[in-house]
């Protein structure tokens, strides 16, 4: 579990900028 979620995030913070990316974190904290 914890591999696929690395590599979801990954694909994430390459689709959308960093600014956004940034946002995601601050939810996911």
């Amino acid at each position: 579990m914890s591999a696929q979620s690395h590599r979801h995030q990954s694909r994430i913070s390459i689709e959308i900028p960093s600014n956004e990316h940034k946002k995601l974190k601050a939810l996911a904290a």
